[in-house]
C-alpha cells in the first residue's frame, strides 16, 4: 500500500532544500533501521526454531513411550494421553513449518505448499484423533459397566504421567517463552497447557489406583475425560484453521488495541479502514490509514506505531499517511 503524502510548498529554495535533505536523511534512517529490524526478526525466528524443535522430540519421544506403557497395563488414560500428545505433535509441526517459511527467500511462493500442507495434515490428524476418542471413549464406556475388568496398574501410571507432567512444563516453559512470535506457537503453547491437565487427570487416576487397585472407575473415567479434552482440542484446531484462511482478526488483539498503538503517537490526528488479520504462513498482519498535522514527521511517526503493533504482536504492518484536513 503505497505511502500518500501532501506537501507544503516552500516559497524560499533554500527551506525545500533543506526538507527534502532532512526527508533524505529520514529516509535513510527508517531504511537502516527496517535492516536492523529485519535482521534481529531473522535472530529470534531463529531461535524460535531451535526451541520448537527441542519440543518435538521430547514429546514424540515421550509419545511412544506413554502409549507402549498404557497398551502393556491395559491403561485406557495413558493411551488417550498418548493421542493428544499426537495432537500436539502435528500443531509444533505446522508452527516449525510456518517459522521455517518465513526465513526462506521464496516466502511468497512457498506460502501456497505451507497452505496445501496444512490443510492436509489438518485433515489427517482430526479424522485419526476423532477415530481415536470414538474407540476409547465406547472402550471406556463398556469397562464403567464391567466391575470385574481392573485395568491399569497405579504406580506406572502415576510415574508415566508425572514424567509427562515434566516434560510438558519443560515445553510450555520454552514455548511461553518463544509464543509472541508466532500465533502457531502461541497455539503449541495453549495445547500443551491443555495436555498437561490431561496428565493431571491420568496422576489422579492413579492415585486412586493405588490407594484401591480394585476400583475399576479410576482408569475408564481418566479416558474420558482425557478423550473430551481430545475432542475439544480438535474442534479449536479446525477452528484455527477457518480463521487462518479466511484471514480473520486473531483473538488475542483486539482493534481498540491497534487504536491505542495509532492514537499514542504524537502528530496523529486521526484513523481510518483499520484490518487486522491473520496471514496464510501464520504471520499477524495489520493496515490503517493515518492523518498527520504535520507531513514532516511522517517517517519518525511511521517508526514509532509500527513499534507500537510489533509489541502487540504484529509481524507486518503497512500505514499509508496523508496530511489532516481541518474543519472550519
Amino acid at each position: 500500500m503505497g505511502t500518500e503524502n501532501t506537501e507544503h510548498t516552500h516559497h524560499s529554495g533554500h527551506s525545500t532544500h533543506r526538507s527534502h535533505h532532512s526527508e533524505g536523511s529520514s529516509h535513510h534512517h527508517d531504511h537502516h533501521s527496517s535492516k536492523h529490524r529485519m535482521l534481529e526478526s531473522q535472530k529470534v525466528l531463529s531461535t524460535a526454531k531451535k526451541a520448537i524443535k527441542v519440543c518435538i522430540v521430547l514429546n514424540a519421544i515421550y509419545l511412544i513411550a506413554e502409549a507402549v506403557i498404557g497398551l502393556q497395563t491395559d491403561s485406557l488414560s495413558l493411551v488417550s494421553d498418548a493421542g493428544y500428545n499426537l495432537g500436539d505433535l502435528l500443531v509444533l509441526t505446522l508452527a516449525l513449518y510456518a517459522i521455517k517459511l518465513r526465513t526462506t527467500p521464496s516466502y511468497q511462493s512457498d506460502t501456497q505448499t505451507y497452505r496445501r500442507y496444512s490443510a492436509l495434515s489438518l485433515i489427517v490428524n482430526t479424522a485419526v484423533l476423532l477415530v481415536m476418542a470414538g474407540v476409547i471413549s465406547m472402550l471406556a464406556i463398556t469397562r464403567l459397566h464391567n466391575e470385574w475388568h481392573h485395568a491399569g496398574h497405579g504406580l506406572t501410571m502415576v510415574i508415566t504421567a508425572g514424567v509427562g507432567i515434566l516434560i510438558n512444563g519443560i515445553t510450555t516453559w520454552i514455548l511461553y517463552k518463544n509464543q509472541s512470535r508466532s500465533s502457531g506457537v502461541r497455539n503449541a503453547f495453549i495445547n500443551m497447557a491443555a495436555d498437561t491437565f490431561v496428565s493431571v487427570v491420568v496422576v489422579i487416576a492413579g492415585l486412586v489406583l493405588m490407594a484401591n487397585p480394585t476400583n475399576h472407575l479410576a482408569d475408564a473415567v481418566a479416558a474420558l475425560i482425557a478423550c473430551l479434552v481430545i475432542v475439544i482440542f480438535t474442534i479449536k484446531l479446525l477452528y484455527t484453521y477457518v480463521r487462518r484462511s479466511f484471514r480473520m482478526a486473531p483473538s488475542h488483539i483486539s482493534t481498540d488495541d491497534v487504536v491505542h498503538a495509532i492514537r499514542s503517537v504524537d502528530h496523529v490526528k486521526s484513523y481510518r479502514h483499520i484490518n487486522i488479520l491473520t496471514s496464510h504462513s501464520d504471520e499477524i498482519e495489520v493496515t490503517a490509514h493515518v492523518s498527520l498535522d504535520d507531513m514532516s514527521a511522517e517517517q519518525s511517526v511511521k517508526m514509532e506505531i509500527k513499534e507500537n503493533l510489533r509489541q502487540l504482536g504484529a509481524q507486518i504492518v503497512t500505514l499509508s499517511f496523508k496530511q489532516h484536513k481541518s474543519v472550519e
